[in-house]
This record gives structure tokens, C-alpha cells and sequence, in this order.
């Protein structure tokens, strides 16, 4: 009987870790496609990691209901934290325009031609007063500097709103897609432009 009782409990262990554990669903978002900006000369710019506020520096994606609140979907995220995941995706869209050399500006030992510094100033998904689908909203502040003075040759702020098409996760996360990939156009453009 006790050995029953043994055998019993060590199948249900046994099954019980057979269950995988909930899985959490991870989302990215895709570069800008191959479509070379003209310019005259190549050069080799370096990105800087985008400096955020401490609540989107986070693999969660945000969300907000009022003005004044901020919170986090519940379940999705990002697969990795915001800035660090938009700073790959503005390398890869501006590395190979027309010429143009993008690296990380993290722990490289050349000197290129010019360095960007970028702001996430907003980027989250933002609910109106009838809580429908909520609208992807991302800006994003950059500065062209000199590497060698650190001197601020040009600046400009993007920003871009796109509606969710549902409040589903995968139609918000097509909206940030889409608020992403028009700043990081309005971005290579902007990278490219000769400076004053």
C-alpha cells in the first residue's frame, strides 16, 4: 500500500515537471529595407546607445491611459530592452546606405566621421478615452556630433504616431513597426544630409 502511495506521488512529480512553464511572448521590430539614400561621399558613422528614461529602459512595452500614468502591457514584450533593440535597429538600417558605415559606438577604437547621439523621448502605446486600439507613438531626439570636439554640427527630433489597426498584441505591435520604421527613414535621411 505504501509503496502504491510512493509510486503514485512520484508519477504526478514526474508529470508535473513534464508541463512547460508559460512562456512569455517576445516581439522585435524589423530595420528599414535596403533602399540606398544619395550622397556624395561615404562615411563611417558611429551610434551611440539611446539614452531613455529609467521606464522605457525595459524589455516591457509600455503603455499609457491618461496623461499622467504609465504602465506596462501584461505579458508581451520586447526582446530586449527598448533602446538598446532600437539601437541595433538604426545601425543596420543606416549601415550600407549609398556607402555609409554604422557602427556601435561602444568600445571602438576608430575615429569616425561623425557620432550620433540619440533620446528616446517616447515610446509607448497610448490609449484614448473610449480605450479602442490605442495609437504607437515614438520620438526621437538626434544629434549629429564632431567625434573629435564633441560639438553639435545639426539636430532634429522625429516623431511619429501610428493607430492600431485592433487592440490586439500583434496589431500594436504592427503600429510600432510602423511609427519605428518612419522615424528611422526620416533618421538615414537626416543622417546623410550635408551638415551646415
Amino acid at each position: 500500500m505504501t509503496r502504491n502511495i510512493l509510486f503514485s506521488a512520484l508519477a504526478l512529480l514526474l508529470a508535473a515537471c513534464a508541463i512547460p512553464a508559460k512562456s512569455i511572448k517576445l516581439y522585435r521590430l524589423t530595420p528599414l529595407a535596403d533602399n540606398p539614400v544619395e550622397t556624395s561621399t561615404s562615411m563611417v558613422v558611429a551610434v551611440e546607445r539611446l539614452q531613455a528614461p529609467a521606464a522605457l529602459d525595459t524589455p516591457r512595452i509600455a503603455l499609457t491611459c491618461y496623461a499622467i500614468d504609465f504602465d506596462y502591457f501584461a505579458g508581451p514584450e520586447w526582446v530586449d530592452n527598448a533602446p538598446a533593440m532600437l539601437q541595433r535597429l538604426i545601425i543596420e538600417s543606416l549601415d550600407g546606405s549609398n556607402g555609409m558605415v554604422a557602427i556601435d559606438a561602444h568600445g571602438t577604437t576608430a575615429i569616425p566621421d561623425e557620432r550620433l547621439r540619440l533620446d528616446l523621448r517616447t515610446f509607448q502605446a497610448e490609449y484614448g478615452k473610449d480605450r479602442e486600439a490605442p495609437t504607437a507613438h515614438v520620438r526621437l531626439s538626434v544629434k549629429r556630433l564632431d567625434p573629435k570636439t564633441m560639438a553639435i554640427l545639426d539636430s532634429r527630433t522625429f516623431d511619429a504616431r501610428i493607430p492600431a489597426s485592433a487592440n490586439t498584441q500583434r496589431a500594436i505591435v504592427e503600429a510600432f513597426n510602423s511609427a519605428t520604421t518612419e522615424v528611422l527613414d526620416n533618421l538615414r535621411n537626416f543622417a546623410t544630409l550635408k551638415t551646415p
